[in-house]
């Protein structure tokens, strides 16, 4: 039966942990590397839901993009939601190993799994390799509003948030998927002639700042740029483990909802 330690050599091989950013914390984050993995769950996040159907599905190990952990932590117990969760995965013998920036980065990472989606051509990095965006043509330059729609339904998101004249035209898009709402990051993709810059968490102030670039912005939700990344990254450690079932994640990590104004009434 494959370990941990198996699927974390085949994970990477995908996305190398050179390529993560210095204040990360990708890796095996909880659990043995030796412990036994013939089961593994793929998901964006290992929230309490994911946990149980980890424990439910059988998984020994669960291969996340954001890690559970990330800043230092004085202790795991029950009194908080962190280590309740922990302890879940302790006690059920569960390990966790997560891909984050340097999936971000990585060739086929989340940022290409996005540039692709959204019809992207001649795709290169937003900034020197291994940048944390992409940059590339729209084949066929149409209204903000249009392209935005078409971003909405390629995501699956029921609406999204976008500035700018929904009139212009835009011709080249830049994507850096989960939170990418910054000024440096802004110019960078005006200096590669970017007409729309699509991310998550977008800021009020960031957006006013990318208004004043002539930059168009569209936020598609933190979640909907980065869970894209799943199907395909589930299907590429298949390939590198065959001995080892895959199992995409089926929670709903989307936290924030598109209510119906008709519901507000």
């Amino acid at each position: 039966m494959p370990k941990a330690a198996d699927i974390i050599r085949a994970a990477e091989t995908i996305a190398p942990p050179e390529l993560s950013a210095e204040w990360d914390n990708s890796g095996l984050i909880v659990g043995r590397a030796g412990a036994d993995a013939g089961r593994v769950l793929v998901a964006l996040d290992a929230t309490r839901e994911v946990c149980r159907e980890a424990a439910a599905v059988g998984a020994g190990l669960i291969v996340t993009h954001h890690p559970p952990i990330f800043k230092p932590i004085q202790r795991v117990a029950d009194c908080d939601a962190l280590g309740d969760k922990l302890l879940f995965l302790i006690e059920n013998g569960i390990a966790v190993y997560a891909m984050h920036t340097n999936l971000d980065a990585a060739d086929g990472g989340t940022n290409d799994t996005l540039a692709r989606l959204l019809g992207l051509t001649a795709i290169d990095s937003l900034g020197d390799p291994p940048a944390m965006g992409r940059v590339g043509n729209i084949p066929e330059p149409l209204p903000l509003r249009g392209f935005a729609g078409a971003a909405s339904r390629a995501l699956g998101t029921d609406a999204l948030r976008f500035t700018g004249d929904p009139r212009r035209i835009v011709k080249r898009a830049a994507v850096v998927t989960g939170s990418g709402s910054d000024r440096k990051l802004f110019r960078r993709a005006l200096s590669q002639g970017a007409d729309v810059f699509i991310t998550g968490d977008v800021r009020y102030h960031e957006a006013q700042d990318a208004i004043d670039m002539g930059l168009c912005l569209i936020d598609a939700t933190h979640y909907a740029t980065e869970n894209i990344v799943i199907p395909p990254l589930a299907a590429r450690l298949r390939e590198l483990v065959p001995d080892a079932e895959f199992i995409e994640s089926a929670a709903d990590g989307q936290v924030f909802m598109i209510s119906d104004p008709q519901l507000l009434v």
